[in-house]
Parts: structure tokens; sequence; C-alpha cells
């Protein structure tokens, strides 16, 4: 089986508030996305006005189609996030844990401060990550999408409302329970790079 069969959607988001790119090739190519026929290309909803609105619908957006369309699970990527250079085989056997667990979202990478982290019986790959969140990266089980989509609103002037109390998606994210992320983490946001392992810094990508 190949890995992605895991996931019933793959989805690409493009760097937010840009012109998305007629086709993925750098940072997915370091997942094998490049070569999966059924990626799917999700545009960023642009609001110049502040960015955090156009990636909470954005995001949303993604959530909701898999509720409308019943599906399991989706991954998801955004088009800024660096991916470590072995991030495909870590995945793969953080995926074979995680289809033991009772999980709602799992999240692709994490920072050397996250202080949240349990240790995940059994598990090698897994740790728990309550009150995390890291929206580079990240896959959702159906179960958590009826209450993230509950959570966030689905119009630009109710949304803009819900960022100005919240502050960005990862908020949402952070509420969700049954929440997990990988260890080591194979995915970062450009921002967060110096608080890798210092170990791994020079090893993430775009």
């Amino acid at each position: 089986m190949h890995i992605f069969d895991f996931f019933d959607d793959v989805v690409y988001i493009p760097t937010m508030q840009a012109t998305p790119a007629p086709a993925p090739v750098l940072l997915p190519s370091r997942l094998g996305l490049d070569r999966l026929p059924r990626l799917r290309q999700v545009a960023a909803i642009k609001t110049p006005a502040d960015a955090r609105i156009g990636m909470a619908l954005t995001h949303r957006r993604v959530a909701q189609e898999a509720f409308d369309a019943s599906r399991r699970t989706v991954l998801v990527v955004a088009g800024n996030t660096l991916l470590l250079d072995d991030a495909l085989h870590t995945l793969g056997a953080a995926l074979a844990e995680l289809a033991r667990q009772h999980w709602g979202v799992c999240h692709l990478g994490h920072w050397s401060g996250s202080d949240k982290l349990v240790p995940v019986a059994g598990c090698q790959w897994l740790a728990r990550s309550a009150g995390y969140a890291q929206a580079g990266a990240y896959a959702l089980h159906a179960r958590a999408l009826p209450a993230l989509l509950a959570d966030m609103p689905a119009d630009f002037a109710t949304m803009q409302a819900w960022v100005a109390k919240h502050g960005t998606f990862d908020d949402a994210l952070r509420r969700l329970p049954h929440s997990y992320t990988l260890t080591p983490g194979i995915a970062c946001q450009p921002a967060f790079l110096p608080y890798q392992p210092l170990a791994l810094q020079d090893r993430f990508a775009a």
C-alpha cells in the first residue's frame, strides 16, 4: 500500500496571499506529492487587509469539503512549509502507529520548545500534543471535523471578528481533542526553523 493511501484526500495550498503556482514542484516533492496523481490544489483565499483571515477561511474550506464529501482522513500541506530530508520515511512509520490510535488531528511538525508533548506507549514516531498546533502540515480525521467547523465561521465578516479574538487558524487546531504530532517533526514553518533542534535545522528545506 502506498503511504498516501492512508488519506482519502491530499490537499496542497500554495503560499498564502500569493498567486498559486500552476503545479506544485519544490515543497511537495520531498513527500513525493509531486508524483501523486490525486493531489488536489486549493487556492488560498486572499484577504490583503489581514492575511490571517484568508488563512483561516482557506483551511476551514478544506475541512468543510472533507466533511461534505464524508472523507475519513485528509492531509493538508501549505506551500510555505519546510520539510525534513527524510520526511517520507518518517511519515510512513508514523502513520503505521497513528492507525492504531483514536486520533482527531495529527501535526507533522513541532519545535524544540514544545513542552506539552507526551510519549505514546508503544510508539516511536508519535507523541500526544494537547494544546499544540502547527498549521503548515497536518492531518484531520473525520471525528475532528464537526468541532472544527462549529468553532470557525464561514463568512468573511464573522471570521474577521473571530480572528480578532483568537488570532489565527492555529487556535482552532489547538482546541481539537485527540491531538498527536510526529516526533521528530518533519514539517516546519520558516519562522520556527530557529526553534528546531540544532541537529535538524540544516536538514529542513522547501
